[in-house]
């Protein structure tokens, strides 16, 4: 598991933990990276675990950890049991969501990564995420 205070300079540095976390599971899990303002790890955690299909994230509880650590910056990442790396519609559409969500009361969306069979999918490498949105 990364550290408290460990410096997050690309989310890369996260897979391999992330691997880990997704190796033999058949269920969806949702983990946040809250970060402070000089990009270090300010915590992290499984923020929602679902079906083999589907985790519901509330966006409402994300945000208020998100406060209440005082993050300025999240990375997000999800894994699909499938195999499969590709975003759905729906990873999409919410994730753009929740960008707009975070930007208006200051926190940067860093990247939404979605991790299956020792694969990933990168939001932030893909140019998935909109800037200034």
């Amino acid at each position: 598991m990364p550290k408290l205070g460990w410096i997050i300079s690309e989310t890369s540095q996260l897979l391999t933990y992330l691997f880990e976390l997704d190796s033999g599971r058949q269920d969806e899990f949702v983990h946040a990276f809250f970060l402070d303002k000089a990009g270090r790890l300010a915590w992290s955690e499984t923020v929602a675990t679902g079906l083999p299909k589907s985790a519901t994230l509330e966006f409402r509880q994300l945000i208020c950890t998100a406060l209440r650590v005082d993050a300025t910056g999240l990375i997000l990442a999800h894994n699909h049991p499938s195999g499969t790396a590709a975003p759905s519609a729906r990873d999409v559409t919410s994730t753009l969501d929740l960008q707009r969500l975070c930007r208006k009361i200051g926190i940067e969306l860093i990247d939404h990564l979605i991790v299956a069979s020792g694969r990933y999918f990168s939001f932030q490498a893909e140019r998935l995420l909109r800037r200034g949105a």
